[in-house]
């Protein structure tokens, strides 16, 4: 059998993130002409088409799908340990790639990715937000170094991965002034008088809060079920309804929100994860990260 050629399988690689083959001929420097040829002899090689032309468009075929995460895994290794090799020279890290959750306070992330900048100032981030499935998916193909979500990693996922605790917190409520002032109830019973902004059904809390909300006999009014935390806050702020949060957040909500805090359940908590490659060590930010969990961990 012959051999794969490496070359041949870089230009389609290319020319699938560009989507173009004259974009990708001038990033390679080669005729358009010249890099058809080398991708005419892959697919002959693997034996199926790997593009297929719509109008003016190239798209990939079924088969061309599965040679381009083939081929990121391979590519997205050689950059890891090139760069490998140049950060020992330089004393620099990789770019981090790190995939977020939709759901995750975006202050919380913060906390987590400013020190970075502290201990690698010529540290660049790339980050990129999406469901969890997707963000794996990512992680699988080496897109992305870690991945930081509101669950754990589940052994039954197509994925070699593992997950490390950053955050257990218990779960408080907040809601504006105006709206908090509607109910003399203490807390938890007001939450049975005043409007409920929820996380989505997607996230682990959403089942938690409900089924505590049952024990602590209350029946919910769910204003609205929300996946971005950037959005529950602003309407939060507006006075739409109360929203759950990590009881550390509260400060933060009350200093840039104006919302004031209702009660906190020791019941509930809300945690978050980082999530690495099971097969290769983490990127060198990844394990700050964990390092300055650790050590900010009492004993």
């Amino acid at each position: 059998m012959r051999g794969l050629n490496y070359h041949h399988l870089y230009y389609f690689w290319v020319t699938a993130r560009l989507g173009s083959l004259r974009a990708a001929a001038q990033r390679l420097h080669l005729a358009p002409q010249t890099m058809s040829d080398q991708i005419k002899l892959l697919e002959e090689r693997l034996n199926h088409p790997l593009f297929e032309r719509q109008g003016r468009r190239l798209v990939l075929t079924v088969e061309g799908h599965q040679a381009f995460a083939y081929a990121s895994r391979m590519f997205a290794i050689g950059e890891e340990l090139a760069t490998l090799f140049d950060g020992k020279r330089q004393g620099s890290w990789p770019e981090f790639r790190i995939g977020i959750t939709d759901a995750l306070p975006k202050r919380l992330v913060q906390g987590w990715l400013s020190p970075l900048f502290l201990a690698q100032p010529a540290l660049s981030i790339r980050c990129q937000e999406g469901p969890m499935i997707r963000l794996l998916g990512q992680l699988g193909v080496h897109a992305l170094d870690a991945v930081l979500s509101e669950v754990a990693y589940s052994a039954g996922l197509d994925v070699q991965a593992r997950s490390y605790p950053l955050l257990r917190s218990p779960v408080a409520f907040s809601a504006a002034p105006e709206l908090a002032a509607r109910s003399a109830l203490p807390f938890p019973e007001c939450l049975s008088e005043l409007p409920l902004l929820l996380p989505d059904q997607d996230h682990p809390l959403h089942a938690q809060l409900l089924g505590w909300l049952h024990d602590q006999g209350i029946t919910p009014w769910i204003r609205a079920e929300i996946s971005d935390s950037a959005l529950m806050k602003v309407m939060a702020e507006a006075g739409d309804g109360v929203m759950p949060a990590p009881e550390h957040m509260v400060v933060s909500l009350a200093e840039h929100h104006g919302l004031a805090t209702l009660g906190t359940c020791s019941d509930l908590h809300s945690e978050v994860f980082l999530i690495v490659p099971g097969q290769r060590n983490p990127h060198p930010a990844a394990e700050c990260i964990l390092k300055s969990v650790t050590a900010s961990t009492p004993e």
